[in-house]
């Protein structure tokens, strides 16, 4: 048996549950797999053992790779949730193991912690947020996954290269040289293309995009 407090948040007609569980114990208590669990319907989704193991090793670099985004799961009618009428509810999972939650979204970050892919010590204590539903319908999660996986916009690939530079996150430093050097362009009173990158979002006259030109210019700067 597994217990956790949850706190509780309703939107409209739907109840959701937050709390925190560490990643080992939660693991053992999902699925996803709808299918070929118990013939159950479910959205059915491929488990790639290639992410799995990229974010278990993501997770072994240091101490900032961290998994802040929540999980969302669809608890079964087997777990016993129970409101305590102060904004917190108690749930219960029968036991340590077994089929209890479907993961709705989030299923790589949470699987990379299986015994296979895990790179983190097993004394470390990784905690994950949990978004939970309570034996929701299928339609209801199925519009939550569409919602989180087709309508959501990915961050825009320009600003996102930016947000890298300036966080010091580009991955080598070529790269780190190409973006110096595209924002030379950029500004530079001889160049060009002065004002005429388009290095955020919105930005008026601009026709040449950083995601064009980091490839171009990456080419001319690579050994060789």
């Amino acid at each position: 048996m597994k217990t956790v407090t949850a706190k509780i948040l309703r939107q409209k007609q739907v109840t959701f549950y937050y709390f925190t569980m560490n990643a080992r114990e939660l693991e053992p208590l999902c699925f996803v797999e709808a299918a070929a669990r118990d013939r159950q319907k479910g959205l059915q989704r491929v488990t790639e053992a290639a992410r799995l193991k990229e974010i278990g090793e993501f997770l072994a670099r240091g101490a900032n790779s961290l998994l802040p985004s929540n999980i969302i799961l669809n608890l079964k009618d087997t777990v016993e949730v129970t409101e305590k009428g102060d904004g917190t509810a108690t749930i219960v999972f029968p036991s340590d193991d077994g089929d209890y939650a479907f993961v709705v979204d989030g299923q790589h970050r949470l699987f990379s912690f299986r015994d296979e892919y895990r790179r983190i010590s097993d004394n470390e204590v990784f905690e994950l947020a949990v978004v939970a539903l309570h034996n929701a319908t299928e339609e209801l999660v199925g519009e939550t996954f569409v919602q989180i996986n087709v309508n959501q916009k990915p961050v825009n690939r320009d600003l996102l290269i930016q947000m890298k530079a300036i966080l010091g996150l580009l991955d080598t430093d070529i790269e780190k040289a190409c973006v110096d050097l595209i924002h030379d362009l950029d500004e530079a009173p001889d160049s060009p293309l002065k004002d005429r990158i388009l290095r955020f979002p919105k930005e008026k006259n601009k026709w040449v995009k950083v995601g064009q030109l980091l490839p171009i210019v990456k080419g001319l700067l690579l050994p060789g």
